[in-house]
């Protein structure tokens, strides 16, 4: 754990940001004391940075329920902000995990039409890449963007927070998303 740096950019419930600050807290305080959760200039955003290893926070945020966390995106990789770079990371870390199918979410905060440059130049570089770019896929490609930091992590369709945890729920009640945790 050395040497490792996660951030991650949570959306809170409306109205509701200490409790989500608080409820991230509880998560990560035990394993990290020195975890910061900080206020952007977006409303219902935090940035939270931790001292622990990537894929450490993914498996805390997925093992944990949320009341007030609407979503939480660990960033696995952190790139500049023109278009071309984040496409080029969208493919390389959908090669390293080996996707053949996958969804794609993006999601830049406070620069006009990005999110649009992005989704199209990087579904354009997975397609000629040979890689499907599907809705349902079970794992997915998130690009997110806020204030001055932007990244990209592959993680199941549906990122850890208060949507996940709903998702779940419908999953033990019979719902059509059996398996995809």
């Amino acid at each position: 754990m050395v040497g490792c740096e996660t951030i991650i950019i949570v959306t809170c419930r409306g109205g509701r940001i200490e409790w989500c600050r608080e409820e991230l807290g509880n998560t990560f305080y035990t394993y990290d004391p020195g975890i910061r959760i900080e206020a952007t200039r977006h409303r219902g955003v935090l940035l939270a940075r931790t001292s622990l290893c990537y894929g450490d926070v993914v498996r805390l945020l997925y093992s944990t329920e949320y009341g007030f966390v609407e979503k939480a995106v660990p960033l696995e990789v952190i790139v500049g902000a023109s278009a071309e770079a984040v496409a080029g990371a969208v493919l390389r870390l959908a090669e390293k995990h080996g996707l053949r199918e996958t969804c794609l979410r993006v999601r830049i905060r406070g620069v006009r039409g990005l999110s649009m440059d992005i989704y199209h130049r990087a579904s354009t570089g997975l397609a000629d890449a040979g890689i499907r770019v599907a809705d349902r896929a079970e794992k997915c490609v998130y690009v997110e963007g806020v204030d001055d930091v932007i990244g990209v992590s592959v993680l199941p369709r549906v990122p850890p927070g208060r949507r996940m945890t709903l998702f779940l729920l419908q999953d033990k009640q019979g719902g059509e998303h059996q398996g995809q945790r």
